[in-house]
């Protein structure tokens, strides 16, 4: 989940939660059956990411439904509160999968060992995107910049910081005519099906990436 709740002084395990509820409100027998939770909670590690005042609310609309009315209602999508989360879901799944195919990183000039990426995204995925990528290149400090914000990775946290403050140098520009050309050597103007490639590269990913030129 994106965001933490607080629970006093002590920790609890899922099955405890599911204890103490069913002491107050009565067993809930979905809470025991690991597959159906798993799949929840999936649904849930997604769609807390997507950025709308309104998401809180509704994924304290959609447990309760869970809660009240069972897990398949849920899992079915049987409400609109439920396929609204599905969808919120999906929407977070796609922008992660979609940022991880295009992002480019360079290295920074005047910092070993530190790769500079920039990319933008509208969710709260930056945390997952780091951790990938940490995994990609673990000798590697990863730098994500995203408007005038860089996200960086210490200690398993995500820290950010203003981009201007960071005072990395890369040469950014040197990287995306190496990557045109590479592009350019791929296609023959000619016989480019812009059509298909922007059913790859999306719209929203132009602004940003060095082969969106090509595609305008």
């Amino acid at each position: 989940m994106a965001d933490e709740a607080g629970a006093g002084d002590q920790d609890y395990t899922l099955e405890q939660l599911a204890d103490e509820y069913g002491k107050k409100c009565g067993r809930v027998d979905w809470l025991y059956r690991p597959r159906q939770l798993n799949q929840l909670e999936k649904i849930l590690f997604y769609a807390a990411r997507f950025r709308s005042a309104d998401n809180n609310f509704l994924i304290f609309t959609v447990i309760n439904q869970a809660l009240e009315q069972g897990i398949g209602v849920v899992l079915g999508k049987l409400t609109p509160e439920a396929a609204q989360l599905y969808s919120r879901a999906r929407q977070v799944w796609a922008e992660i999968n979609r940022v991880k195919g295009f992002i480019r990183f360079h290295p920074a000039k005047n910092r070993t060992k530190t790769l500079v990426g920039r990319a933008e995204f509208r969710h709260r995925i930056e945390d997952i995107l780091l951790q990938h990528f940490r995994r990609r290149y673990p000798k590697e400090t990863v730098v994500i910049i995203r408007g005038s914000e860089a996200y960086i990775l210490l200690n398993n946290q995500v820290r950010v910081y203003p981009y201007s403050q960071l005072g990395l140098e890369f040469d950014e520009h040197e990287f995306d005519s190496f990557w045109n050309v590479y592009y350019d050597s791929q296609t023959v103007e000619g016989r480019l099906n812009k059509k298909l490639a922007r059913k790859y590269v999306p719209k929203k990913l132009w602004s940003w990436v060095p082969e969106g030129n090509k595609l305008k």
